[in-house]
């Protein structure tokens, strides 16, 4: 070995051990003296001068984070205490208090010069990433920054009390099956993690916890990818590496997969049986490991004895245990070469539920004489009847060999399902691109031309396949590219059996599979539905639903509120709240689907607000947030949402100071969570914005509305940055400056390709704001023209009263007052006026709004004084309404002046304040035009 290479060598043995405890490092050391005992000796050496404080960048006055001192906060959380120390970094025992919670965390730090090299954006991307990984056996990050200049990074944990797997399985002397039974529960959390496109690798007992209630929590997972994002660099993989609790290709400096977790549980599952940690030594040949039964027949008589204590059994029964079917899963999960695993942390798990169930396990390939051994421990009647009869013993193993073929049919599907999907996105490994790195769209896009070209799949597999990548896709905002795949699983799930079957060794029937045709039905709905095409929405989900005996209660009720969110948008409120209403009772008594139930009753709420209840809004949308946040699997984004649903009720309820409230404490959770230029993010600022207006602060809402803009323009959104024109537009509307309204609503409109045949919610919407612009402007002919077929387009839509075609036949009845066709104005406002009040009531501002409208229109149509006294009743009712209405009185205060003859002292002041607001808030210097009052919804 050269010196080059010896150094290289030391270099990675260093990075290795330096991340450990001290008596962890002093465990591996010595292993390592063992196998390579020049390297111990320098690392001995190394080690002896060795300070943690060698690794920190120079400190600063006021750094947050000191080498051995520990702070008193870190970013809005108070340290308490410490918890744990190692080579690169502390954790903290903190909390974090707030006005109604008392939040207690485990705050990791992590120095490593590797902080150096990853933005700020993208490092801001995967911790959002990471914090929407909610699972029951993952303890889920929570917060996180960066701080380059101290070569540090820290991470805000779910606080865990409990211990380690091991200790936990030893100190409370847990069985063989029921040390499975945790195993079970990590490798549900891998899995889920894995479908998330993250990897943990570093698994070991220190990271795999179980609580005071007996359950796993899975620590640090994701965290090595945040801190070392370029892990498809060996070279650069230095954070998670365990010396003796890794995979051969981290040693190697291979590709990472999601293959490296399934090979560090098999270790875990091997120390968890036979008491006996893995070795570095163990891996110095490249042969595959040693088995359970090799290691614990290499422990002296005393020590097999106290582990067989342990686990409740004899020595003689613990070899037994550990030569057969424990033996094959744990070869098979930590076979050297990962194509030789299992292809997923499911299909591991499924063989490890198939040994407690005493049934075939796919890695022992089973004999008849084995399939046959399990069937009489499972049915000890049936074997003593089978002793009898022999016909009767070869029936029943017959029909038992089936059942686990068709058993062990199924778990392959899934593996090949997996494995080629890992297959692709190994491909995004640096060596194979010419050193490109490529996203996970460009990796699924490769995907699914590489299915195209598979001609072994059988027609379910072909469907499972593209509802997977369906499914990424539409995580990441890729609708169109979702529903090309969705339609290609449904028709592979509803082709010709006879042209399926080519993969398989074996026959088989290829029916339609109720739920499987469900769920792809339901992920087109999904593709559908982001595209705006509701009506192919509702279509296709009735298609789902015109058999509902195969569907479980859960995708039952996600398909009925994805339905009604579609006729809820082509404006058929009644049947979405019915939806909605059936969805809940389906989940409403099943805790698992709580997150599930909360959606809908979130869903609901919306509805019933648009309605004009917000009072039950606000109630509903209080149980969704306190049902969903109880929900283990609940979405951090999903409760922010719930959370700013909620600050809209205040809002439209005209509690304007409730509503910025909370927005004051959401908004910086949702920049730190999913980042500025998210849809989410936009929309709670586009509210803060409209809270600012509403009391007159047009400049700190506009600029609320600039920060929304710049971060949609970084993160190349033309879709979202076209639906936060709009609003920008509206709010540009609101605040007098229809100019410059116009010029935003009409770039939106064309950048979403709406047209005047466009009817659904969103293009009716821009298409009104923008014929209000014109109307604001002085066009009226052309706001009329258009406003015409608006209000037919509403009207088509749905049979029921809604305020939207309310407010648009109230700008309707003002072109029409305004190009003098008096008698088209007045049943224009009497339209818009039951309209406005069979849908939301007459104690709000459109319908006080379109009375006002009303009264100017009997004015100036028959020169009616009564008409006038009673037009100036109003503004005592504008100021009894909730909320501040600000534009609307000094708008009114501008009407009455251009109406009255003789203006009383008390109007001309009123008349003169109402120029000076309206002019500060257009920038313009001229007197304002009144063409009736701003809408503000």
């Amino acid at each position: 070995m050269t010196d080059s290479e010896q150094f290289h060598e030391a270099r990675k043995h260093f990075h290795a051990l330096v991340d450990l405890a001290p008596a962890e490092r002093a465990q591996a050391l010595a292993q390592l003296q063992e196998s390579q005992p020049e390297f111990a000796r320098q690392l001995y050496e190394l080690f002896t001068h060795f300070d943690a404080a060698d690794l920190q960048a120079p400190a600063l006055n006021d750094a947050p984070f000191q080498a051995n001192t520990a702070p008193k906060s870190i970013g809005p959380f108070e340290i308490i205490g410490l918890l744990g120390q190692g080579g690169m970094g502390e954790v903290y025992e903190a909390r974090r208090t707030g006005v109604d919670f008392d939040q207690h965390v485990a705050i990791k730090v992590v120095r490593t010069p590797l902080l150096s090299r990853i933005p700020a954006q993208r490092f801001q991307r995967e911790r959002a990433i990471l914090a929407r990984l909610m699972h029951p056996n993952i303890a889920h990050l929570i917060e996180g920054g960066v701080e380059p200049d101290q070569g540090a990074s820290w991470f805000a944990m779910e606080l865990i009390h409990g211990k380690s797997i091991t200790d936990w399985a030893d100190s409370g002397e847990l069985s063989i099956e029921r040390r499975i039974q945790l195993l079970l529960e990590v490798l549900d959390a891998v899995q889920f993690a894995h479908t998330n496109l993250i990897v943990h690798r570093d698994l070991k007992p220190s990271n795999v916890w179980v609580n005071t209630q007996g359950h796993v929590k899975l620590l640090d997972f994701g965290i090595a990818k945040l801190i070392d994002p370029e892990h498809s660099n060996p070279e650069a993989s230095i954070y998670a590496l365990t010396p003796n609790y890794s995979a051969p290709e981290q040693r190697e400096q291979r590709p990472i997969t999601t293959s490296v977790d399934i090979f560090l549980v098999g270790l875990l599952m091997r120390e968890l049986l036979t008491g006996v940690a893995p070795k570095v030594e163990e891996w110095q040949d490249r042969t595959e490991l040693p088995g359970p039964i090799e290691i614990y027949q290499k422990l002296t008589l005393t020590e097999q004895a106290r582990i067989a204590k342990i686990r409740g059994v004899s020595a003689q029964r613990l070899t037994q245990l550990l030569r057969r079917d424990l033996a094959a899963i744990i070869a098979k999960a930590t076979a050297r070469m990962p194509q030789d695993r299992y292809a997923s942390a499911a299909s591991f798990a499924n063989d490890l539920h198939a040994y407690l169930a005493h049934q075939p396990v796919l890695a022992a390939r089973s004999s008849v004489l084995n399939i046959l051994s399990k069937l009489i421990r499972r049915n000890r009647l049936a074997s003593t009847i089978a002793a009898i009869s022999l016909i009767a013993l070869i029936s029943i193993s017959l029909v038992a060999m089936q059942r686990a073929r068709s058993e062990a049919r199924e778990r392959e599907r899934a593996e090949v399902v997996l494995g080629f999907m890992r297959s692709v996105f190994a491909q995004g490994d640096p060596q194979q691109t010419g050193g490109k790195a490529l996203s996970a769209a460009e990796l699924l896009d490769r995907a699914a031309e590489a299915m195209l070209k598979r001609q072994d799949f059988d027609a379910r597999t072909r469907a499972r396949i593209a509802l997977e990548v369906a499914g990424v896709f539409l995580a990441l905002g890729e609708p169109q590219k979702a529903l090309t795949q969705a339609q290609l699983a449904l028709t592979s799930i509803n082709s010709d059996p006879s042209s399926a079957g080519k993969f398989w060794p074996f026959s088989y029937d290829v029916q339609a599979d109720p739920e499987l045709s469900s769920q792809i039905q339901y992920a087109l709905s999904q593709a559908q539905s982001e595209l705006g095409d509701w009506d192919r929405v509702v279509e296709t989900i009735n298609s789902a639903l015109a058999d509902k005996s195969g569907l479980s209660p859960e995708l039952h009720a996600r398909l009925l509120i994805q339905r009604s969110w579609s006729q809820y948008m082509l404006g058929d409120a009644q049947s979405a709240e019915a939806g909605d209403r059936a969805a809940i009772a389906l989940v409403e008594q099943d805790s698992r689907l709580n997150e599930l139930q909360a959606r809908a009753l979130s869903e609901l709420a919306s509805i019933i607000s648009d309605q004009g209840d917000s009072v039950s809004a606000i109630k509903l949308l209080k149980k969704a947030i306190a049902i969903g946040d109880g929900a283990p699997n609940r979405m951090q984004l999903d409760s922010y949402i719930d959370q700013f649903s909620l600050a809209r009720e205040y809002f439209r309820s005209g509690d304007v100071a409730q509503a910025r409230n909370n927005l004051d404490l959401l908004i910086p959770k949702f920049d730190t969570l999913v980042g500025p230029g998210h849809d989410r993010t936009v929309m709670a600022r586009n509210l803060l914005a409209q809270c600012f207006m509403r009391v007159g602060n047009n400049a700190a809402g506009l600029a609320e509305l600039e920060i929304s803009e710049q971060a949609l323009a970084k993160g190349n959104s033309p879709a979202s940055l076209a639906n936060l024109r709009l609003i920008r537009g509206k709010l540009l509307l609101y605040s007098r400056q229809a100019k410059a309204a116009k010029t935003l609503l009409g770039a939106a409109i064309a950048q979403l390709q709406i047209t005047p045949e466009n009817s659904n919610f969103i293009a009716l919407r821009a298409r009104w704001l923008y014929a209000e612009s014109q109307l604001q402007l002085g066009e009226f002919d052309a706001a009329k023209a258009a406003l015409i077929r608006i209000v037919t387009q509403l009207k088509a839509a749905n049979q029921n009263p809604t305020a939207a075609l309310g407010e648009a036949l109230d700008s309707l009845g003002r072109s029409y007052l305004l190009t003098g066709e008096y008698a088209k104005a007045d049943t224009a406002f009497a339209q818009a006026q039951s309209e406005i009040t069979g849908s939301i009531g007459d104690k709000n501002l459109a319908a006080l709004r379109v009375r006002i409208h009303q009264l100017w229109l009997a004015y100036i149509s028959h020169n009616d004084p009564d008409a006038l006294a009673k037009l100036k009743v109003f503004r005592g009712q504008l100021e009894a309404l909730p909320g501040e209405h600000t534009i609307q009185i000094a708008e009114f205060d501008l009407l009455i002046a251009t109406l009255e003859p003789a203006p009383s002292k008390l109007e001309s002041s009123r008349k003169k304040a109402a120029q000076s607001t309206l002019q500060r808030l257009s920038g313009e210097a001229g007197p304002p035009n009144i063409y009736g009052l701003t809408s503000d919804s």
